[in-house]
């Protein structure tokens, strides 16, 4: 598991996120990101980035997918300023923080899992 860490894609870039407070574990926060927003977004999702002292679960997007309309629909915020784009393929330090990456049908802990086919 990739402890401390949000996850990034090749070139080192962070995500868009949708931010949905106050979720009290990781288990939700998966659920929240696949089945509390459209079906588009739950097909574009890459992973997540779970803060287990915040509660904070940030659902995370290629560069270009969140708009305002989505965000205000769906999520408490989001941040639509990093462009991470492809598969999430590392982590960077983030003290409470822990990156999931989406691997087909399965969230795996830490951000360097290979993707099945």
């Amino acid at each position: 598991m990739a402890e401390d860490s949000e996850c990034n894609d090749s070139s080192g870039r962070l995500y868009q996120l949708g931010r949905f407070y106050d979720v009290p574990d990781v288990d939700q926060c998966a659920w929240q990101c696949v089945n509390e927003v459209s079906d588009y977004l739950a097909s574009e999702l890459r992973g997540f980035d779970f803060n287990c002292d915040s509660l904070n679960c940030d659902c995370l997007y290629d560069d270009t997918v969140l708009t305002d309309s989505l965000c205000d629909t769906y999520f408490d915020a989001c941040s639509f300023e990093p462009q991470g784009k492809g598969s999430i393929s590392g982590s960077a330090y983030a003290k409470d923080w822990t990156c999931y990456k989406l691997v087909g049908a399965e969230l795996l802990a830490g951000g360097v899992a290979e993707e099945t086919m």
